[in-house]
């Protein structure tokens, strides 16, 4: 695998943390924030929506939750295992390979949330194709239309939930390629250890 390839998907790690950068901040951020944030999720998700690449990966951690099904079951059903084992060592993977902490906290949480979503996630590509899809169109119609001179505090909170749905299905699209790439596996993460974490990125971003 060329070296392109291999690092293929620093603009989900980079897209993840611009937007996770703006959700964090307290006690909520501005409208420029948003809309360049919106911007950044716009492109990100244009981009994915035809990123080859990341279809291969997609393939590739399904096919392992497949070899692995009843190993994979038994990980996740053991909810100590998953959050005190489990979790820790995918945090360690998400911030090595460029994601931030407050980003890959934000994707725990969310996956430690979704566990029984998780353990029944078939990771049906034509599903995930149609979400990252309606999600694209969503986010680039909102990002298209930001000029107005007055924002509702309704129109805020509008933009804020679908910049929230951009960061977690880039997220999830980052923690899939993170997984299927040469680092998960130099660090030791096994075939069941990155189906789940494919399987939480599926999770993800089939939540839109």
């Amino acid at each position: 695998m060329s070296p392109t390839e291999d690092s293929y998907f620093e603009y989900l790690i980079q897209a993840t943390n611009d937007i996770f950068a703006v959700l964090r901040k307290d006690p909520n951020p501005s409208n420029y924030d948003v809309g360049h944030a919106l911007s950044i999720g716009c492109g990100t998700l244009k981009r994915l929506s035809s990123d080859i690449l990341f279809n291969l990966d997609l393939r590739k951690v399904s096919s392992y939750k497949q070899i692995n099904r009843m190993t994979f079951d038994r990980a996740i059903s053991d909810i100590d295992h998953f959050v005190k084992g489990f979790l820790q060592m995918e945090f360690t993977l998400l911030t090595k390979a460029g994601i931030s902490d407050n980003a890959a906290d934000a994707i725990l949480a969310s996956a430690k949330n979704l566990r029984n979503d998780i353990r029944s996630q078939n990771i049906d590509m034509k599903k995930i194709d149609q979400s990252i899809r309606a999600l694209k169109n969503q986010v680039c119609s909102i990002s298209s239309n930001l000029n107005s001179v007055f924002v509702t505090e309704r129109e805020k909170k509008r933009r804020r939930i679908w910049l929230t749905k951009a960061g977690f299905a880039i997220g999830g699209a980052a923690t899939i390629a993170i997984n299927a790439s040469p680092l998960a596996t130099n660090m030791g993460i096994s075939q069941v250890g990155i189906a789940l974490s494919g399987a939480i990125g599926a999770t993800l971003l089939s939540k839109v």
